[in-house]
């Protein structure tokens, strides 16, 4: 998985930037997904950057990582698909944005989970509300 990010993102970032994007390699891509779970789990997603980069007020936990002007170069050419390819995928898949990486994540899934008879599934009753194409159709039985 890392690999298809680092292939999609170094394109979209030498399509972006030309001669000045720097090639993002597997270090610093950790490091990128570690400052944005540490934004996460200290609530700093809704501080502006330069105030998280300040060398006065901020945090110097994210100096200490990388460059604000890298993090916002990263940020911008995080991709984990190719863009270009994008509108002719989606007339035939809903999520071409991340089918790749979703497809490998379930194959890595069935690998690795074997259940047993012994396994329980936990239900839970979620809220969900997104944009459905499909409708659900019932018969008169189970009609209420």
């Amino acid at each position: 998985m890392q690999a298809v990010i680092l292939l999609h993102t170094n394109a979209e970032g030498k399509k972006r930037y030309d001669d000045s994007w720097k090639e993002l390699l597997p270090p610093e891509l950790i490091a990128y997904v570690g400052l944005l779970l540490l934004m996460g789990v200290f609530k700093d997603a809704t501080v502006s950057l330069q105030d998280l980069w300040s060398t006065v007020d901020g945090r110097s936990r994210y100096n200490a990582v990388m460059s604000r002007s890298r993090f916002v170069q990263i940020n911008c050419a995080f991709r984990f698909d190719n863009r270009s390819a994008r509108p002719e995928r989606l007339k035939i898949d809903r999520i071409p944005h991340i089918r790749e990486l979703l497809n490998l994540w379930t194959s890595t899934l069935r690998l690795y989970f074997l259940p047993y008879e012994n396994m329980t599934v936990d239900e839970q009753t979620l809220s969900f509300s997104w944009p459905m194409r499909s409708q659900a159709v019932y018969s008169d039985e189970t009609s209420i």
